[in-house]
C-alpha cells in the first residue's frame, strides 16, 4: 500500500496498551495530507485512522463583538495642502473717529535766497519837481526868487509846469506872484488864487519873466492858495523856471508854506 503525501508526524505514547489498541505501544504516526493517519509496520505503511476531510459545516452565528482596543499611536502629520482661492473682498468698513491733531513739526531749514530778477526798463525821465522845504518870506516890493521852488530847463527844451502854492498876507496890501526864465525864453502862465477871503478868487495871465501877476491875499490870513499853470519854449540858454513873489505894500509880509511845490515835465 503507498503512503499519501505526509503533512506531519506525531509520536504517540499509548499509556494503557491492551490488544486490540489501533497503535500498540508507542509508535511514530504519520499525518497525512488527506487527513490519514498511518504507521509503519515492518516498513509498510498501515493506515490506522483517519479519512477524508468532510465538507465544511455552515458558518456559525457571530460573536459578540470584543471590548475596543486602545487607541493606536498619532500618524504622521500630512503635508500642507495648497492654499485656497482668496474670497471675495468685503465691503468696507464705516469711517473712524478721526485722530487727534499731531504736533506742529520743527521748522524747515530755510531756502537760498531766489535769483535777483531782471531790472526794469527805466522809468520816464521827463519830470522835474522841486518842493520848498520851509517857510520863506519877503517884504520887498520886487520881485524876489522863491527858494527852492524852481525846475530846470535846458537849451531848446519845451517845459509845461504847474505850481500849487499855500500862502498869505500879514495885512490888506496883498501879494503878487511870477516865474522868472532863461533869456531869451518865451512863457505863457496863468494864475489863479484866493484874494480876500477863503472863497474869494481871481486870474490872471504871466506873458513875460518876472511879470507880476493880479494881486492875491489881500487879507491878514494864512493858508490861503495860488496856483500857476504854463508853459516855457527856451532859447539857446539853458536855466531854471523860477517861482517869485513880493508884498505890494512895502514892509507888509509875504510867506510861502513849507511843501509848496512845483512839477514840470519836457516834451
Amino acid at each position: 500500500m503507498t503512503l499519501p503525501p505526509v503533512r506531519t508526524s506525531i509520536r504517540i505514547v499509548d499509556e494503557h496498551p491492551d490488544a486490540g489498541d489501533f497503535l500498540p505501544n508507542a509508535q511514530v504516526a504519520l499525518a497525512a495530507n488527506d487527513g490519514t493517519i498511518w504507521r509503519l509496520s515492518a516498513g509498510t505503511p498501515v493506515q490506522i485512522g483517519g479519512g477524508a476531510q468532510g465538507p465544511a459545516g455552515p458558518q456559525g452565528p457571530q460573536g459578540a463583538q470584543g471590548p475596543a482596543g486602545s487607541q493606536g499611536t498619532q500618524g504622521i502629520q500630512g503635508t500642507q495642502g495648497d492654499p485656497g482661492a482668496d474670497g471675495a473682498e468685503g465691503p468696507q468698513g464705516p469711517q473712524g473717529v478721526p485722530g487727534n491733531t499731531g504736533s506742529q513739526g520743527s521748522q524747515g531749514i530755510q531756502g537760498q535766497q531766489g535769483i535777483q530778477g531782471v531790472q526794469g526798463p527805466a522809468g520816464p525821465n521827463n519830470l522835474r519837481n522841486a518842493r520848498v522845504t520851509a517857510n520863506r518870506t519877503t517884504t520887498a516890493t520886487g520881485m524876489a526868487n522863491i527858494t527852492d521852488l524852481a525846475i530846470a530847463i535846458g537849451a531848446a527844451e519845451t517845459v509845461s509846469f504847474e505850481a500849487y502854492i499855500a500862502a498869505g498876507c500879514n495885512n490888506t496890501g496883498g501879494s503878487q506872484f511870477s516865474v522868472n526864465v532863461p533869456a531869451g525864453a518865451t512863457l505863457k502862465v496863468r494864475i489863479k488864487g484866493n484874494t480876500n477871503a477863503a472863497t474869494a478868487w481871481t486870474s490872471g495871465a504871466i506873458t513875460a519873466s518876472d511879470g507880476a501877476s493880479v494881486t492875491l491875499l489881500n487879507i491878514s490870513a494864512q493858508g490861503r492858495f495860488v496856483m500857476m499853470a504854463g508853459i516855457v519854449v527856451n532859447g539857446a540858454n539853458a536855466g531854471n523856471i523860477q517861482g517869485s513873489f513880493k508884498s505890494v505894500t512895502n514892509g507888509q509880509t509875504t510867506t510861502v508854506e513849507a511843501n509848496s511845490y512845483m512839477t514840470g515835465r519836457v516834451h
